[in-house]
């Protein structure tokens, strides 16, 4: 990216806590999905539910919205350009909604992986709808804010982000647009299993 400069940091401000506020659209309603898939009380059924759901975003969403996402993100970054801003938007949400689905319904592995691409997808759509953003600047303020909207851990946002970029020359943009970022996600439910009437807890 070279040496940011004063619309580097304005974008930074900008493209970090959007996307943040756009995973916040799956964490607000994951407690919501997570109710009603256990609501059918045998893990068999609601597993089974949720598989068959994330098999019909597959087929929506395409061969780059399947499986945890790190791979179909450098897929998707190494293709860049190729899709419309549209299109990298539509592949955001479905991968915004299998992350929700797969969360809520039991199935195991991290969250990270799939907040990254949609963090990128985020990214690689700011660019395409405003080219003169560089990419490593708007891919990793998106990552950033997906990520510290899903895992609510600044650090490791931070650190994603910067790793995702491939470019330290963003870091100290992305140390500015974590603040923004942060105040659009401090006071918004975390993406955890609250029991009916109980406390938030982690789920397994």
């Amino acid at each position: 990216m070279g040496s940011p400069d004063g619309w580097d940091v304005l974008a930074g401000f900008i493209i970090a806590p959007l996307a943040a506020g756009f995973a916040l659209l799956g964490v607000g309603v994951f407690t919501r999905v997570h109710h009603t898939f256990h609501r059918l009380g045998n893990p068999v059924l609601f597993t089974t539910l949720g598989g068959a759901l994330l098999g019909l975003l597959g087929v929506i969403g395409g061969p780059l919205t399947l499986f945890k996402g790190a791979e179909e993100s450098a897929a998707l970054l190494a293709q860049r350009g190729s899709e419309s801003a549209w299109a990298l938007v539509f592949l955001a949400a479905v991968k915004l909604v299998a992350l929700v689905i797969a969360a809520a319904a039991g199935f195991r592995g991290g969250r990270i992986f799939p907040a990254v691409f949609v963090g990128v997808a985020a990214g690689l759509a700011a660019v395409a709808f405003v080219p003169s953003v560089p990419v490593s600047l708007a891919v990793s303020a998106a990552v950033l804010g997906v990520v510290l909207a899903v895992a609510r851990d600044g650090w490791m946002a931070l650190f994603i982000a910067v790793l995702i970029a491939g470019d330290v020359s963003v870091t100290a943009v992305l140390c500015l647009a974590v603040l923004p970022a942060w105040l659009v996600v401090t006071n918004a439910p975390h993406m955890l299993a609250v029991p009916d009437g109980g406390t938030a807890s982690r789920p397994a």
